[in-house]
């Protein structure tokens, strides 16, 4: 195993990984591993774990139930970085001395991404806004604020396992049940967005 895939937001065992010793004769009682990525956690604790102390049935036991999350709403790629140390074990051959060894690999991991739905912020108590004279103008601090983390997702189209740049849809629906025959303006550019106007039908939308 050299790669791992998951999908952005959940999580997945990196099985597969395994060490070996040939000077171990299940004697060796002092080995350490740690393990490390930028983008993640492992087990859920945190981006790196380090074990001392262990033998190397109890190194093999973590690395086969060894975790991975990337950190929310992340994609593209990351690096496990595994480190294991023999603590100097050398067998039977009953030579004392001997200098601990290290064994280092990489393994990658791509997080796949996935939609997330946008978020809606609305001005007032964001259920409903009282009017000054009659009128209200979404504008500025007391507009109505679109956010999509997915945004970076597509303005890196093409890079790695990143989205292709899709269009987005907003729809505006007014109901005037309550006060009449109402208005409402569109001012400005939509941009790249592609707005839908809808009304009841007591609603007049300019």
């Amino acid at each position: 195993t050299d790669h791992f895939i998951v999908l952005e937001d959940q999580q997945i065992t990196l099985s597969g990984i395994s060490v070996a010793d040939v000077d171990d004769f299940g004697l060796g009682k002092n080995y350490s591993v740690t393990v490390s990525v930028e983008h993640g956690s492992l087990n859920g604790q945190g981006k790196s774990i380090t074990l001392t102390g262990k033998t190397l049935a109890e190194v093999n036991a973590f690395l086969k139930t060894l975790t991975y999350k990337g950190d929310n709403n992340f994609n593209g790629s990351d690096t496990l970085k595994l480190t294991v140390n023999d603590g100097g074990n050398h067998g039977k051959d009953g030579v004392e001395g001997n200098k601990s060894l290290d064994i280092k690999a990489d393994f990658k991991i791509y997080i796949r991404p996935q939609n997330d739905a946008p978020v809606i912020t609305l001005p007032g108590n964001g259920s409903n806004i009282p009017l000054t004279d009659g009128s209200y103008v979404f504008k500025g601090g007391t507009g109505i604020v679109i956010a999509d983390v997915d945004i970076a997702d597509s303005q890196n189209s093409g890079d790695g396992h990143q989205l292709n740049d899709i269009p987005s849809t907003v729809t505006i629906t007014a109901t005037n049940k309550d006060v009449g025959i109402g208005k409402m303006t569109l001012a400005g550019s939509p941009g790249d967005f592609n707005v839908t106007v809808a009304t009841d039908t007591t609603g007049t939308l300019v």
